[in-house]
């Protein structure tokens, strides 16, 4: 059985699938940001957020059991506690074509707190600490990735963007995944963030 097709409804479905393949490959800034917080929404790789200095004032107090005296303060500290976190990313959000906001992370126990009481009801020793303000109070979103001012690792454990941040001196934004090709990926759509957000582009070098 013969069929006739005619030459125009040929090039019409040329056409049509010649668009589509345009809009799909289509790549632009709000697509890379896309891209990378479904990566995140649709738990197809794990994100953390890294901070590289988080500081905290840190004081206790030490007691010791005396037979006769009763408790005797025996020890005393008064101190800056700065320690490298990370802490899983659970959402992230475009705040502009050239920003990325790390909107919500996750918590551990620890984080949030502030205040260990002392308890005299122990035999021979016992202590109070505070925490000023907590490491929850501390690493509370929302942390900003301005892609102009962001380096871009990649190692075999994932892909990170990197930049200075004046309270914890560098963030970080991580990829974790030993997928080679999502790694490719994820790489392409930071560094075309990296490129297509650079002000000094426009000058040709």
């Amino acid at each position: 059985m013969k069929h006739n097709i005619k030459p125009w409804l040929l090039l019409a479905c040329a056409a049509l699938f010649s668009g589509q393949a345009m809009a799909q490959a289509q790549q632009t800034t709000e697509g890379a940001q896309k891209f990378l917080s479904l990566l995140i929404s649709e738990a197809k790789a794990d994100a953390v957020a890294r901070f590289s200095e988080v500081q905290v004032k840190y004081s206790s107090q030490t007691w010791e059991r005396k037979m006769i005296r009763g408790w005797i303060e025996s020890e005393k500290t008064d101190q800056l506690l700065k320690q490298q976190l990370e802490r899983s990313v659970v959402k992230i959000s475009a705040l502009d074509p050239c920003t990325t906001v790390i909107d919500e992370i996750s918590y551990l126990a620890d984080d949030v707190r502030e205040y260990v009481p002392a308890n005299f009801s122990e035999a021979y020793y016992t202590h109070d600490a505070r925490w000023t303000p907590s490491f929850a109070t501390m690493m509370a979103p929302p942390h900003r990735i301005a892609w102009s001012k962001a380096s871009i690792v990649r190692d075999q454990n994932g892909v990170m963007a990197v930049m200075p941040d004046p309270r914890f001196r560098q963030l970080s934004l991580v990829f974790l995944t030993t997928n080679a090709e999502l790694q490719d990926r994820i790489e392409y759509a930071m560094k075309f963030l990296q490129m297509s957000c650079d002000t000094t582009a426009a000058t040709g070098f």
